[in-house]
């Protein structure tokens, strides 16, 4: 296989490899690996048998033309199911990041948070970011990760009315008829939000989160920019919001500690993380029970639950306050690596994606 253009790399396999009755398995003498920069040039090449397979799942931009590829007999279009990562959008909620913006009074306040978890339509995000291979969640674990799913976390209905009234208890009302609401100082609770410039299902799902939101009187202010600025400026808390696709590297939250523990540096929407020992009592549980016991969903559900509301041991603590936010995640799961971002930082809760991989029915020279 020889890539047109880019770079490619050619990897020697191993064989021997069995089955657990003994029959060998299948072998391949080599595997080349091409760098295609731009996914619609990687389609182009599945399509022309120039490869084999892609190395993401498969964008929804692409599904029609996956399809009709397929009808075609060069593709073969394969459902994955549920993937169990996910998308989301979430503030800074670092106090030295705001410095003395007034906004953070209010940025700061779970309720605020909860408004947006309210004022989000997930079906129609599901819809129209995703063109419908969505469905909703509402919880940092996903339907995708099998064991550690819990269904019984809060769920936040769609109800902007709700998110009004929400957000007036707080006190931000639209008091100049501006159709944005403000705080008593008439700070307003208009916000830039930063994503990933080129990806197609980001910058739509930015631009259903500024519709949606507007309704309750919440303005974003779109920013797309490059993948390396945007983390550069992640990890440096240069941002009020985000909307991008946070990784973890495994479905077992015993691998991912220091994302689950209130001492960790995982924490991406308050990085580094706050020190000191304390955990969450129900996610210490459910690692110490992660052999499959009787109860774990129950403790997996506890765990979420408490991320929702904020542990009470914590309250008086920088993540005490940190994670009683923890109800509002926008997460909208695709299928590429391991990711349970936490709510904790986040606005509403929007959806799982349908993972599906295109592979050729050809075969590539």
């Amino acid at each position: 296989m020889s890539p047109a253009n880019g770079l490619s790399s050619t990897a020697t396999l191993a064989t021997g490899a069995r089955r657990p009755d003994g029959t060998p398995l299948p072998s391949l003498d080599r595997i080349v690996l091409q760098v295609v920069p731009d996914q619609d040039a990687e389609l182009l090449r599945l399509q022309s048998g120039d490869v084999d397979m892609t190395q993401s799942e498969l964008r929804p931009d692409d599904y029609v033309a996956a399809r009709r590829a397929e009808d075609q007999g060069k593709l073969e279009v394969v459902e994955l199911g549920v993937g169990p990562d996910a998308d989301a959008f979430w503030f800074e909620l670092k106090p030295e990041a705001w410095k003395k913006d007034p906004r953070f009074a209010f940025v700061s306040r779970p309720e605020f948070r909860q408004a947006i978890s309210y004022a989000v339509d997930r079906e129609a995000f599901a819809e129209n970011v995703f063109l419908g291979a969505a469905v909703p969640v509402w919880g940092p674990i996903t339907p995708g990760n099998k064991i550690w799913f819990s269904p019984n976390v809060m769920r936040y209905p769609h109800d902007v009315n709700k998110a009004k009234d929400v957000l007036k208890s707080i006190g931000l009302e639209d008091r100049n008829g501006n159709g944005i609401v403000e705080d008593a100082q008439g700070h307003e609770a208009r916000f830039t939000v930063i994503t990933q410039r080129g990806i197609g299902w980001f910058e739509r799902g930015t631009n259903e989160l500024q519709k949606q939101l507007a309704q309750a009187g919440i303005a974003l202010e779109i920013a797309p920019i490059d993948n390396g600025a945007l983390i550069k400026r992640m990890l440096s808390s240069d941002y009020e919001a985000i909307y991008y696709r946070p990784l973890t590297t495994d479905l077992d939250p015993a691998a991912n500690m220091d994302f689950w523990l209130s001492s960790g540096s995982g924490h991406f929407w308050n990085l580094p993380g706050p020190k000191g020992a304390r955990r969450y009592r129900a996610v210490g549980s459910a690692h110490r029970h992660a052999d499959g016991a009787a109860g774990l969903d129950d403790r997996s559900g506890e765990a979420e639950r408490d991320l929702q509301r904020g542990a009470a041991g914590l309250r008086r603590e920088p993540s005490g306050d940190l994670f009683r936010g923890a109800a509002d995640l926008l997460r909208a799961q695709c299928s590429r690596a391991w990711c349970r971002a936490v709510r904790a930082a986040a606005a509403g809760v929007v959806e799982c994606r349908i993972s599906l991989s295109v592979r050729s029915r050809s075969g590539a020279p």
